[in-house]
């Protein structure tokens, strides 16, 4: 059974409820030498999932799936389930702060695969881009080997990515 997305509006509350945690975290960190240990917040997947489906009805993402029915997956079920006719793909997304992406077994199986990185957006206040990237069968250029890996070894072995700066003004 697919799961509730977000609106757009409570998207936009979310974004400046999580830059305002975010925001916490950065000034302790800077306070305090011990606050190194503490990590940035993980991105909410409700965020980067509804974000995802509003993008392809918005903006057009991936071309061939203009007019398809977008949902979010269920537990078992990949991030987001397109389906248009009789065909139907799973796209598995990714939001983080950080330079790294942890790919699983669902993220290789994925007809697609969707990272936004969101670490300029939340850190600078009034950072409006989100970058994107847009890789058609990771599998086939990546592998279970591949548990974690940067952002500029994705973009060099994923061949034919799509990359995107998509601007949000929700400040």
């Amino acid at each position: 059974m697919a799961r509730e997305l977000l609106s757009l509006e409570e998207m936009k509350s979310l974004t400046r409820l999580f830059r305002d945690v975010f925001a916490y975290t950065e000034s302790i960190k800077a306070q305090s030498g011990i606050a190194v240990h503490i990590q940035r917040p993980k991105v909410p997947t409700i965020l980067t999932e509804s974000l995802v489906v509003h993008l392809m009805k918005e903006e057009d993402l991936i071309p061939e799936m203009k007019g398809f029915n977008l949902e979010r997956g269920g537990e078992t079920q990949s991030d987001i389930c397109a389906t248009g006719g009789k065909s139907v793909k799973a796209i598995e997304v990714k939001g983080t702060t950080a330079d790294f992406i942890a790919l699983g077994r669902k993220d290789l199986a994925a007809d697609y695969l969707i990272w936004l990185q969101y670490l300029s957006f939340f850190s600078k206040p009034y950072d409006p881009f989100v970058d994107l990237c847009i890789v058609e069968k990771p599998g086939r250029y990546f592998d279970e080997s591949d548990a974690k890996m940067n952002l500029g070894e994705f973009k060099k072995r994923a061949r034919g990515l799509i990359e995107k700066k998509i601007r949000l003004d929700w400040t």
